[in-house]
């Protein structure tokens, strides 16, 4: 894996002034580094014996709230946009991490490990909801499960009506006793509306994209079926 050239293993960038000459990240992406559910962390060498050649005995990762991260820890694995690195540790504030022996699946495609499903769903929804400040009122946010394929699959979408998000949630559309089954009393007592003639989604205002959010993707997981977040996509779409 030597390539004997000051490169940083992620971005390209050359520079022997801050580089070690082997796969390691430069000092900008490796400020960069974060846990599988995309929440920064920062490195550190609990035992003293890291450098830039060899991982920590004993590594230490905190959130930037100064939680301890033990994905991290357990895993001894980071990520800058998405893609694995090895977690080596950290000396004077700086994040050490290298390019892998061999490729793993992007953060997206890891499940997270100790009982974090919960945190992926929430940190789903602090990053959807900074998405939702771009939005105008003349687009529309959709959040769809397997990206809306086949045709009839549950979908959410979100609009901006004056200073309310409008939020929609449509249950795949089956025969009766096929596809994901419907839990119409759960989204009732989350304040959804039912469908109507008029209205033929159900439906909900919230007062900020957050709360918006995380009743939707809420709405999606618990009421229509769709509890696996890896399949799940969304984008931002122009009214016609």
């Amino acid at each position: 894996m030597n390539t004997g050239k000051a490169v940083c293993a992620h971005c390209g960038r050359v520079s022997t002034d801050i580089l070690v000459p082997l796969n390691y990240l430069c000092i900008w992406c490796a400020a960069r580094v974060t846990d599988v559910l995309d929440r920064y962390v920062r490195l550190s060498d609990a035992s003293g014996t890291a450098s830039e050649y060899s991982p920590a005995a004993v590594l230490g990762a905190t959130h930037d709230d100064g939680t301890a991260c033990q994905e991290v820890m357990d895993r001894r694995r980071v990520y800058v946009d998405g893609i694995a690195y090895e977690a080596l540790g950290g000396t004077d504030g700086t994040n050490l991490a290298r390019m892998l022996e061999v490729v793993e699946p992007p953060a997206w495609q890891t499940a997270p490990g100790h009982g974090e499903e919960e945190l992926l769903w929430q940190g789903t929804a602090t990053f959807l909801a900074r998405q939702l400040r771009m939005l105008t009122s003349s687009d529309y946010f959709l959040v769809d499960y397997d990206g809306g394929e086949p045709e009839p699959a549950a979908y959410a979408c979100i609009a901006l009506v004056g200073t309310q998000f409008s939020c929609h949630l449509r249950p795949e559309v089956t025969a009766p006793g096929f596809g994901r089954p419907q839990d119409s009393e759960f989204l009732l007592a989350r304040g959804w509306q039912p469908p109507t003639g008029a209205m033929p989604n159900w439906h909900q205002g919230f007062a900020t994209g957050l709360e918006a959010v995380q009743h939707v993707l809420e709405g999606l997981r618990r009421a229509l079926g769709c509890t696996e977040h890896k399949r799940l996509s969304w984008r931002f779409e122009e009214y016609e």
